[in-house]
């Protein structure tokens, strides 16, 4: 019996003794892969603070300019912890902490593609980023943007027509994409030097996506803003109405010389929030039929005084239709009793072309490229747009216009209308680069009308 209580004993013992072996040989083996997994850890936390600085710098550039794209160009902010470069389009943020190693950030609004096919309006920087994450500023536009990737041509990562499209910006919105940096990475960059090395070993990114929005932004200050007089010719018995859905801002109309609001049969009418204002040059006044208005009585600003409350926005800014979407003729285009549509290749001059112009059936008849862009129904004399659409000059003839021969509104007391089809909240976009556009008549739907020349809309 005792020989057998020493036995399993022993037995016991022994495997007692290999478990507690095993387990000491797997901690032994597990030490160097928890100091690398806490060392990774760290740098994962570091690479997420990097880029959350990243959006952090960008929002409070838009802030400050709402079309801020990172191109105030060299070193932006120089502090000993923290650096920007900003590059034509492409930002760098340097972080070095007295405590801890260093981060960087980076993001691109270059498309990198010296403005062919796609315009940036940026030249190509000095330090390109090799990412497919481009950031899009669409705040100050009205009308929803395609979110591009860049994809990479002939060994650079760039922006063209053959990008594939992954979402659309929201109207009054910008996507802001940041790359965080740390590790061995960034042990080297500076703003002199500002591209991390890649490949390299204990290195980690981390990327953050948002989207900054300001609903409204070009409205936070007036619903008009005229460089040259603001004239509104009304019909009989018309009513122009500014009014303001933001109580902190009133109604305000701005021009920077005089505004007139008239009717070419009897008197117009003109209603402004009690708090409205109309901002005109000095010198100048806001004319209600002819006299001066005091409801409200028009405040008199210099242009330098006006300034600083309009918009840094170049044409090249605004967001406009192509010469690669639908082509509509420019020229003149009459309705006609019975609801026909003529189309004459002439400037408009403000009297209706004589004679026989070209019979146009349908909306096709006006395109020279593209189809399906523009729906007519004639019994109602609408002109519906459905797609944006650009105007092509036909020869000298740059301009486009809409009109009604005389007396036809007055015998049908029906307007033309022209419709800007916004399905699903993407507004069309009516461009003319070359010339103006004049539509008399009611104008609905939502979207934009640019041109370089003058837009006149006579209801």
């Amino acid at each position: 019996m005792n020989a057998r209580r020493k036995g399993m004993v022993l037995v016991i013992t022994l495997l007692i003794s290999v478990v507690i072996t095993l387990f000491l040989a797997a901690a032994i083996q597990l030490l160097p892969t928890l100091g690398h997994s806490t060392v990774n850890l760290h740098q994962r936390e570091q690479s997420l603070q990097a880029a959350q600085s990243g959006l952090d710098y960008a929002r409070s550039r838009l802030q400050a300019d709402p079309l801020w794209r990172g191109d105030d160009n060299g070193l932006v902010v120089d502090t000993p912890e923290f650096k920007v470069l900003e590059d034509n389009g492409n930002v760098f943020g340097f972080l070095t902490p007295s405590d801890g190693p260093p981060s960087h950030f980076r993001l691109r609004f270059n498309f990198q593609n010296d403005g062919d096919p796609i315009d940036d309006d940026l030249p190509n920087p000095a330090f390109p980023i090799d990412t497919e994450f481009v950031c899009f500023n669409n705040l100050g536009a009205a009308v929803t943007k395609e979110q591009l990737r860049a994809h990479l041509v002939g060994g650079s990562w760039i922006i063209d027509e053959d990008s594939p499209v992954v979402g659309n910006i929201p109207r009054f919105t910008a996507s802001v994409i940041v790359e965080g940096y740390s590790g061995r990475a960034v042990e080297t960059v500076s703003p002199s030097n500002p591209i991390p090395a890649q490949g390299l070993r204990n290195s980690t990114r981390t990327i953050l996506e948002a989207y900054f929005s300001r609903p409204g932004f070009l409205a936070v200050d007036s619903a008009v803003m005229a460089a040259a007089n603001f004239d509104a010719m009304l019909l009989s018995r018309g009513k122009m109405t500014i009014k303001s859905d933001e109580n902190s801002t009133p109604a305000r109309v701005r021009t920077l010389e005089k505004m007139e609001v008239y009717s070419n049969v009897g008197s117009a009418d003109y209603e402004m929030d009690p708090n409205g204002e109309v901002i005109v040059d000095l010198g100048q006044d806001f004319l209600l039929n002819g006299t001066s208005s005091t409801t409200p009585t028009a405040d008199q600003q210099s242009e330098t005084e006006q300034a600083p409350h309009w918009l840094k926005l170049s044409y090249d800014d605004v967001t406009r239709a192509q010469p690669s979407d639908p082509n509509v003729r420019a020229g003149t285009y009459v309705w006609r009793t019975g609801g026909v549509l003529e189309y004459y290749p002439e400037e408009y001059t403000g009297t209706v072309p004589t004679g026989s112009g070209t019979i146009i059936n349908s909306g096709d008849d006006m395109l020279s490229s593209g189809s399906g862009a523009i729906d007519l129904t004639h019994s109602n004399l609408r002109m519906r747009i459905q797609d944006n659409i650009y105007v092509e000059p036909q020869g000298s003839v740059t301009g486009f216009a809409v009109i009604a021969e005389d007396g036809l509104i007055a015998g049908l007391g029906q307007r033309p209308e022209t419709f800007l089809n916004d399905v699903e909240e993407e507004g069309i976009i009516f461009s003319n680069d070359n010339g103006s556009i004049y539509l008399q008549g009611k104008i609905d739907g939502g979207g934009a009308v640019t041109a370089t020349g003058d837009i006149t809309f006579q209801g």
